[in-house]
This record gives structure tokens, sequence and C-alpha cells, in this order.
């Protein structure tokens, strides 16, 4: 992530808000418009942060400073359109039109010069990636609920089929809840998604191994993993949207 701020006269910016909040000059004050976004969505889509004055960079833009101006630009814009494939494809294509397309792009994700782990669940889009990729080490979190909410087993048939050195940690409920203060400091802003803790200690047991993972984030939204995703698919248009 890129933050940036105007203060005092001087462009700053950084990978993480509370570097921005350490600047000489700046005044913390809560933006109410990132608060009324976070209470109704769990979390605030827009370039405002929660601290009135600092903004995000949104993914696909650059931003450009010269002569104490700057201006944002688009350099990249997703397509989706959902169910509008020519109808004279058919499913074993688009089978293969998508193998071919994560292959291309995990071949380039595999791309560099350290040890590459993967992030490895019990779903299809890490088991996908872990298996696929060529890494040596995947790496699982489960709560310690027993096996009802559990995925560790899932993810350790994946891992043994693929050869892949398992490292497995179970949180604990007083774990959970320690970390909540760390999991919010290290995200700067609030996000009301209780799986950003389990990722929280996924990537601390990742970061003892390796320094790089993939991952099988976006999926989700990408394939409808789930109804709240996959629900345009079947809502009909209104006539002004026909």
């Amino acid at each position: 992530p890129v933050y940036y701020a105007e203060i005092d006269g001087h462009f700053v910016f950084a990978s993480e808000i509370k570097s921005i909040l350490a600047f000489p000059g700046y005044e913390r004050k809560v933006n109410q418009k990132a608060l009324e976004q976070y209470l109704s969505f769990q979390y605030s889509p827009l370039e405002e942060t929660f601290f009135r004055g600092i903004y995000k960079l949104m993914p696909g833009h650059m931003l450009l400073y010269k002569n104490g101006n700057y201006e944002i630009k688009t350099y990249f814009k997703t397509k989706l359109a959902p169910g509008q494939w020519d109808r004279k494809t058919n499913m074993e294509q688009l089978r293969n039109q998508l193998a071919e397309n994560l292959k291309d792009s995990v071949e380039h994700h595999m791309l560099s010069d350290v040890e590459v782990g993967a992030f490895l669940s019990g779903g299809v889009d890490s088991g996908y990636l872990a298996s696929s990729s060529g890494a040596d080490q995947a790496f699982t979190v489960g709560f310690d609920e027993g096996d009802r909410y559990s995925e560790v087993n899932k993810a350790a048939k994946v891992a043994e089929k693929a050869s892949l050195k398992h490292h497995v940690k179970i949180i604990s409920k007083q774990e959970f809840w320690d970390a909540l203060p760390d999991v919010m400091y290290h995200m700067d802003e609030p996000l009301g998604d209780a799986s950003a803790v389990a990722l929280y200690f996924l990537s601390k047991e990742a970061a003892g191994h390796v320094k790089v993972v993939l991952s099988g984030e976006g999926a989700d939204e990408l394939f409808g993993g789930y109804n709240i995703y996959s629900c345009l698919l079947y809502t009909s248009p209104s006539p002004r949207d026909r």
C-alpha cells in the first residue's frame, strides 16, 4: 500500500499510515466519512483513510509528483463480464483457457531469488496454487475448536499429495483475543473481518521459514466462492438496465 498526505507544504508518503502520523505537524483527527463506510461495509472502500487528510493510492493507480504538485492516473482497470462469453464457446474450452491463464500467472509469480512458500487452506483456491506452483513448503492455521470448523486435515491431504512440507499453527481462544491489538496496529485501519486474525498468525508462522508466499486471496470474489459474490448472477436487472 501507498499512503500520502500534504502537511504544512510537505508531500509525505509511506507504506504505513503510522509513519505519516509520526511526521511533525500532522494533527490526528478521525475521518467521519471513513467511519460511515466502515459501519456499513466492515471496511472503508474510499481513497480517504480513517485519519483526516491521509489518503491511500487505490489499486491500478499511479501518483506523479513534480514541482510541488501531484496528479493521479489510472493505469489498469479490470473488465469483468460474467455470463457474457460467446455462446459457441463450450465449457471445455473455458476450462482450458482458465487453466492456461492460471498457469501463466503462477509461473510469473514464482520468479524470485528466494524460496517461495504457499498459504494452504482446505479450499480449491489455495490448494491449486500450492500444488501447481512448485513451492516446497505450505502453511496452514486452524482454531482450537475441534474438527467442525477446521480445514487442517483437508489441507494436510493436499500437502501430502503435492509432497509439500506442511507447517500447521493451531490458534487458541486466548491467543486470538490477545492478538487483536497487534493485528489492528499492523493494519493501520479497522477491518471487521475475523479472518484478518487468522492471516496474522499464518503470516507470522510463514515468516519463520520463507520470505515470499503465494495465496488464494481474491479467488472467491472472481469465481463466486460465497453467495454474496455470486448473487448478481441471479438478480434480474431493472428495465432501465436492460
